[in-house]
This record gives C-alpha cells, structure tokens and sequence, in this order.
C-alpha cells in the first residue's frame, strides 16, 4: 500500500450501511460501519457528541517515581523505557546507568538488575523493555543486536540475535500469540547519502516478526509514505504515519495526515479501518512555520549546501492528525492526536479494536510528546516526565474506562 499526500484510499463504498449507537439513541457516538467494494470493513466515527458530553472525563495522576536525590532506586539518570505487568509491577529501565529497577503497584522498590557490559546479561546498551504473557521481560540490546529474556526476579534466561548483523533489529514492542515478537522497521528508501540533507522519495514501514527461538527474522507487507521534498530536502512537518503492533498478531498504522488507522495482517491484508470524521487537523502556526524555514536554512549553510531549499509556503498548513497509536491487551486503542480545539498531547481518543467504534476523549493531567517513554496497560497510562525541577519521573494517570 502507498500512501500519497492525499487521503489514502478510493476505498469505493457500497450502498451498506450499519449505525450503531447513533446520537439519536441517548448522545453516544455515531458509529457506521461500511463495507467496501474491494470488501474492507471501514469504521467511520463522528465524536463531537461524546466530547461535549464527556468534557469532564479526565485521568488523575495516583503514583509518581523518581525523586531528585535520595535513595538510589528511585534516583534516575534518564527513564528509557517502561514495563508493567498484570499485576501492576513497574519495570523500568535508566537507560544511563543501564539498570532495569523493578517496582511493585505502590512504587516500592523490588529489585535491580542488569548492567552495562559485555556479559551474559549485561547490556551494551538496553533500549527497549517487553512483558510476555508469561511473565518473563524481554530486554532490547540494541548495540550487541540482541534480545534479553529476564525472569521477574531478574534471572537470565536466554537471549536472541537477529541472524542478519548488517540488518539492524528494530526494538519488540508485541508479544504475538505463538511468543514471536512483533517490531516495525523505518526505512527511508532512495536517499541520496553522498548529497547533504538529501531525502529519498519514500518512507517506508515494515512489520516484523522475530523467532525468539531461531532468531529468524520475518518480513512482512510493507507500506510506503511519498516523502513531500524540495530541491531533494524533505519539507518539515510532512506526513509521517504512526504504528503500533498488537498482541494478536495484527500491525496498525496511520495515514500520515489524516485521522485514519489501518489495521492489516502479517501477510498484509487490511483487516479494518478506522477514522474519525470530525476531527479538524490543528493548525501550524506562522511563526512555526517561518522559524523552521529559518532553521533550514541555517543547516544548509552550515552544511554548505546550495539549491533550493523548502520554504514556509512548501510547508502543510495543518499538523498530522494522529501522533501516536497503543494497541493494548484487552482489545483498545488508545491515540495521541493533534486536532484543533484540544491541546497537543495533552490527551486520549479512545477505540475499540475489534469494532473500531469510537469511546470517547479522555483529557491527560500530563502532556505527551511523539518522545515520550509510556506504557497502557489496563485502565493507567505510565510516562516518564521531568518533575517540576527536571529530575526524571514516572508517573501513573488513571484512565477512566469509557464505554462501559
């Protein structure tokens, strides 16, 4: 699939419909459901009704970790990634003392383990952390090219190398069904690397699924982003689509500028999509605008690049619609999204997975960036954000839970 700078999709509805839950029937979302000639289900959401409704459903902050001195577990130099179990036990990994510390429910430190080395379980450096249902946590070690298996208690129990070492291997964020682990690779295809600042003409998104036994890599169906360029220097603030996999095995991802997800199988069949029709992308302001054409230009000079350059009027008038995208274990989505009328980052759409029907809007008491180190599990968001001076934090929000 490739995906333009328009819309995706002639998806060539048929004349069936389905409302679900309709305005009408007591103010919650309208959700139609449309099946579409080439047989996609398409999930199309309108939720101003909700979010009027719903201008009160807020999470609350219950647990924070991470002080600016004092006892060592809870003393971090930079948060790196974050775990949480079933049971609420929190996993984190300081990813400059590359140490995985865990925490129970409360925020009580359990144990620490694992290090900067060259050792059996040490780290060249740790980058990614990853529960399976078992229990057991997988540790990404990005710079050896390998995958850690830990017991709870931090006891190795083996580990897997990607059989490429010229291909490196993204960092796991699912656990599949039959214990492989699902990751994305991003490549940037065409680019030019002997010419400064040069982009290649597609950005391109490829699931794949690692044998935790073998170390067998698997690609699959990949989708291909049209990198919006000027004189060859891609044009800031273009479109760049967000994914997520899922424990059951499926890939979702965005369209790269408007509120639309996909979510496709590993043999790349489109299974369902999803949209949210009355969400108005945010505007750019000019100033932004004009400051990072600024800021082009001071990189070509530095780089002693010469030609044409994008400038403010290359750019997008209005941000991307979605930023990020959780695919959780009990069947939701949850999205950062950029819209008019709500603060960036600043909070929660909410979705079915199965059904892709819209539940609502839920406002955060933190703010999220695309760099944000979070984890959803449950009915709590867990981030990593600086306290107020700056010392690295972990945070859990409570999510209320919409749609029941």
């Amino acid at each position: 699939m490739t995906f333009g700078r328009s819309r995706a999709a002639c998806w060539g509805i048929v004349s069936l419909w389905v409302c679900v839950g309709c305005a009408e029937s007591g103010g919650s979302s309208p959700y139609l459901l449309t099946t579409t000639e080439s047989g996609h289900r398409w999930a199309q959401n309108h939720g101003s009704t909700l979010w009027t409704e719903q201008q009160s459903t807020v999470g609350t902050v219950d647990l924070t970790i991470g002080v600016a001195e004092g006892a060592e577990p809870e003393v971090f130099g930079s948060i790196g990634a974050v775990a949480v179990d079933d049971g609420g036990q929190i996993f984190l990994l300081d990813a400059m003392a590359q140490e995985v510390r865990l925490f129970s429910a409360d925020g009580v430190h359990v144990v620490t383990f694992g290090r900067r080395g060259e050792g059996p379980a040490e780290f060249g450096y740790a980058e990614g952390l990853l529960l399976s249902p078992d229990g057991s946590l997988w540790v990404s070690d990005v710079r050896r090219q390998r995958t850690l298996r830990f017991d709870p208690g931090g006891d190795l129990l083996g580990a897997v190398s990607t059989l490429d070492p010229l291909a490196p291997l993204p960092v796991p964020t699912a656990v599949a069904p039959d214990g492989t682990l699902s990751a994305w690779r991003f490549t940037n295809v065409g680019r030019d690397y002997s010419v400064s600042m040069h982009a290649g003409s597609h950005d391109l998104y490829e699931p794949l699924s690692l044998d935790p036994t073998t170390g067998e890599v698997e690609m699959h169906a990949g989708t291909e982003v049209e990198v919006s360029r000027v004189g060859g220097v891609r044009v800031p603030l273009g479109g760049i689509a967000a994914t997520a996999a899922a424990s059951d095995g499926s890939f979702w991802f965005s369209h790269p500028t408007d509120y639309v997800l996909y979510q496709r199988s590993s043999a790349g069949d489109t299974l369902l999509v999803v949209s949210l029709e009355d969400a108005p992308r945010a505007a750019i302001p000019t100033q932004v605008r004009d400051s990072l054409a600024r800021g082009l230009a001071e990189a070509a000079q530095r780089f002693g690049r010469s030609g044409a350059l994008p400038g403010s009027e290359h750019f997008p008038e209005t941000y991307r619609a979605v930023d990020r995208i959780f695919a959780t274990a009990d069947r939701r989505l949850y999205v950062v999204g950029r819209v008019e009328g709500a603060a960036a980052g600043e909070f929660l759409d909410v979705f079915e997975a199965d059904s892709g029907r819209y539940l609502g809007r839920i406002s955060l008491p933190i703010q999220i960036t695309r760099r944000t180190v979070l984890s959803i599990v449950g009915d709590a968001l867990y981030a990593a954000v600086p306290s107020e001076v700056g010392a690295p934090t972990l945070v859990r929000v409570r999510l209320p839970r919409l749609g029941v």
